[in-house]
């Protein structure tokens, strides 16, 4: 797959475009679930917003409130960057000696097992 520099999204703008994805939110809703600043959040929104990837409307109960979504261009956009960010991970996992493959492997697996005990715990689905 080939990659166009001019499309290409930061790490934290493809976060940005995953909490987007599928759901109506706001800025301050993003920004608390990344843990970051309003201001950082609505610096990324106008970026990807002058790139056509998201767009902001009011809230049509209170118009102070300002939602975001995803366009078309933006959910094209973040299908690709997290495309080329599997392939990226894939690509340096089989640069990994057959040893560090494995140990990765059992890394992963108990952080699997930790996630999903924690998640049994606190009761949050998905973790």
């Amino acid at each position: 797959m080939s990659r166009d520099s001019d499309h290409e999204l930061s790490i934290r703008q493809l976060s940005v475009l995953q909490q987007i994805a599928g759901e109506e939110t706001t800025p301050g809703d993003i920004a608390r679930s990344l843990n970051v600043t309003p201001a950082v959040v609505t610096g990324l929104i106008d970026r990807m917003e002058r790139r056509g990837y998201v767009r902001r409307f009011e809230s049509q109960f209170d118009r102070r409130r300002i939602h975001v979504e995803l366009t078309v261009s933006g959910e094209d956009a973040r299908n690709l960057a997290e495309e080329n960010l599997l392939d990226d991970i894939e690509n340096a996992i089989t640069e990994l000696s057959s040893e560090d493959q494995e140990t990765l492997a059992n890394a992963m697996h108990s952080l699997f097992t930790l996630a999903e005990k924690q998640s049994q715990k606190t009761g949050i689905a998905g973790a």
